[in-house]
C-alpha cells in the first residue's frame, strides 16, 4: 500500500473514531459532582437530554448511574417505572429538589447579601472586579430582583473602592448610566488595582 493510500485510511480511521467518541461522549449525563451549582446541573441534564441518543426511557436510568451518596439515596426512593419512563427526568429532577433547591426567598437573600457587600479588594484589577460585579448583579437579577439602571450605576461606583479623588474624576465624567459607568472604569484603570494617576 502506497503512502497516499495509508494516508486515507488513517484519515478514514480517525474521522470514524472522532464519530464513534462523539456518539459516546452524549450517552453519558452531566456529572452533579462537576456542576457549579445544582441549577447548572439541572441546565445541563435538560440540554443532555435534547442532544443525547439515549432513549427518553432510559434517560432516567443513566441519570441515576452517575449519582452517589445522598443524591442517589433519595432518587432510589422512587419506583423503578418513575425513573424508567419518559417522564423519567421530571421525576428525578423533582425529587432532588428537595434536598438541593433552595428557598426562593432564602435564595434571593444571599444573592443580595453577595451583591450589596461586594467591594473590590486593594490588589484586584479593575477589570476582574469588573467581571466579578457583572457575575452576582446577573445572579442578584436572575432571581427576579429588579435594580434601576442609575442605582446599578450608582452601586457600581461605591463597590469599585476607589479613592475619593478618583471616584471624583468618575463622577465628572459620566452619566449615572451603568455601561457608561463600567466603560469609563475600564478604560481609566484597566488592569490596574492601585489608583489612577489622573490627578497626581
Amino acid at each position: 500500500m502506497g503512502p497516499k493510500e495509508t494516508d486515507k485510511t488513517e484519515t478514514s480511521t480517525s474521522s470514524t473514531n472522532i464519530a464513534s467518541n462523539s456518539g459516546q461522549g452524549n450517552r453519558v449525563p452531566p456529572l452533579l459532582s462537576k456542576c457549579k451549582s445544582y441549577a447548572d446541573w439541572c441546565k445541563k441534564i435538560k440540554i443532555w437530554a435534547k442532544i443525547t441518543s439515549v432513549s427518553p426511557l432510559n434517560q432516567g436510568g443513566a441519570i441515576l448511574m452517575t449519582l452517589d451518596g445522598e443524591a442517589e439515596d433519595k432518587v432510589l426512593e422512587l419506583d423503578e417505572d418513575k425513573i424508567l419512563w419518559e417522564n423519567g427526568i421530571t421525576n428525578i429532577i423533582t425529587q432532588l429538589d428537595q434536598i438541593y433547591k433552595k428557598n426562593s426567598t432564602v435564595e434571593k437573600f444571599e444573592a443580595l447579601d453577595n451583591f450589596e457587600t461586594y467591594r473590590r479588594p486593594s490588589d484586584t484589577a479593575m477589570s476582574e472586579f469588573l467581571i466579578e460585579f457583572d457575575e452576582r448583579k446577573n445572579k442578584t437579577q436572575s432571581l427576579g430582583t429588579e435594580i434601576s439602571d442609575d442605582l446599578l450605576a450608582y452601586r457600581l461606583i461605591k463597590a469599585a473602592n476607589l479613592s475619593d479623588s478618583d471616584e471624583r474624576v468618575v463622577k465628572a465624567t459620566v452619566q449615572l448610566n451603568y455601561t457608561e459607568v463600567r466603560d469609563k472604569l475600564r478604560s481609566i484603570f484597566g488592569e490596574s488595582s492601585g489608583p489612577s494617576k489622573l490627578l497626581t
